[in-house]
């Protein structure tokens, strides 16, 4: 499915856009290829996906790591500073 993109109309309230109906039903149908996507079964999954690691842990955030090759999780520390 191609890309299904909402019309916001000329200016706000004018009519000339999709109607709200409309407008989430194409955004379920652009998420859903999404989870489809990514996901094998309707759940977005980093587990699935060949560059992330294959078990996550509590507290850890995905990023990409300094040579762009890979996904690593990351735990932040706090110094308190804040």
């Amino acid at each position: 499915m191609a890309r299904q993109e909402v019309n916001i109309g000329v200016e706000g309230n004018d009519g000339t856009g999709d109607s709200i109906r409309e407008s989430f039903r194409k955004t379920n149908e652009n998420f859903s290829e999404l989870y489809a996507v990514f996901g094998q079964g309707g759940t977005i999954r980093f587990t699935a996906l060949s560059d992330t690691p294959d078990e996550l842990t509590a507290n850890t955030i995905p990023l990409v790591n300094d040579a762009a090759t890979a996904v690593q999780l990351v735990t932040l520390a706090s110094n308190s500073a804040i």
